[in-house]
């Protein structure tokens, strides 16, 4: 079988949803329907780069992409599909290959990538390409919590609250939750601070509502500041359903758990590639 490859920069916008679609046909995720109004988006909110973004052809028709999101000396596969046909031939294997011999060619030193745990077969193909797992990333929910409305409450700028959390943060979390992919945020998500901690949810006006980032700095953690915004929080949004999505590190699941969240079924790994230099 031979494989050709060109820059996802030379595929439609729509086409290349439609090759996202159907190669995530039966993903472990959930059932994925790509439009070209969404991945528009996906693309500015991950900072992926469509012309280091490549795709797989077979016989002038694409089997397989991998899209590329890059800070610094470090790139990210912030997605990456198999159309169902050309799977089980070694093209995924093919196809990241050239990814990482692309990003050694640019100088890059990493490369990072989300993988659910339970996907097997992503994984195994991961670690033979030479990825090592950094750290679990889990996934909460919690319905409808009684919440104590504070009038100390105050809503920020999420760029704001992004500079905060880049001040406090470990430097090597997943992009999903880094301050760098916080801070392209906007409305109708919201960020608040109440005293020393800052959060940033999704939009509050729909019943489930994502906890994408809360902070607290370190010398004043243990000290309830994080609860007492989750619970503002949850009196200034009554009736919600709440959710972290699975990219948050597994360290901090004693936090949510204590603050009565239920930890989901599916998880994350983190992995990065370190590149010779």
């Amino acid at each position: 079988m031979t494989l050709t490859y060109k820059p996802a920069v030379d595929l439609s916008l729509p086409d290349l949803a439609a090759l996202f679609t159907h190669a995530f046909t039966g993903y472990i995720g959930g059932t994925v329907n790509m439009t070209a109004p969404l991945l528009a988006g996906m693309i500015a909110q991950n900072g992926i780069n469509l012309n280091l973004s490549t795709l797989a052809y077979r016989d002038e028709t694409p089997v397989g992409f991998g899209l590329i999101a890059r800070q610094g000396w470090t790139s990210r596969l912030a997605a990456m599909g198999i159309a169902p046909e050309a799977q089980g031939q070694q093209v995924g294997y093919h196809l990241m290959t050239d990814l990482i011999e692309q990003a050694r060619l640019r100088g890059d030193r990493h490369i990072e990538l989300e993988v659910f745990e339970q996907n097997v077969r992503a994984v195994k193909l991961y670690e033979k390409t030479g990825f090592r797992i950094l750290r679990r990333l889990i996934g909460c929910t919690l319905s409808q919590p009684q919440g104590d409305p504070s009038p100390d409450l105050t809503e920020i700028d999420i760029f704001d609250a992004a500079r905060l959390i880049m001040a406090h943060s470990p430097a090597d979390l997943a992009w999903q939750v880094s301050a760098s992919h916080l801070i392209r945020l906007g409305s109708p998500d919201r960020a608040y601070r109440l005293g020393e901690a800052v959060a940033i949810i999704s939009s509050p006006a729909n019943e489930t509502v994502a906890i994408r980032a809360i902070n607290v700095p370190p010398d004043h953690r243990q000290r309830g500041y994080g609860s007492r915004l989750l619970s503002a929080l949850w009196g200034a949004h009554p009736a919600k359903h709440w959710i972290i999505q699975p990219i948050c590190p597994e360290e901090f699941l004693g936090f949510f758990e204590k603050n009565g969240f239920t930890r989901m079924e599916l998880n994350q790994y983190q992995m990065r590639l370190d590149l010779a230099t």
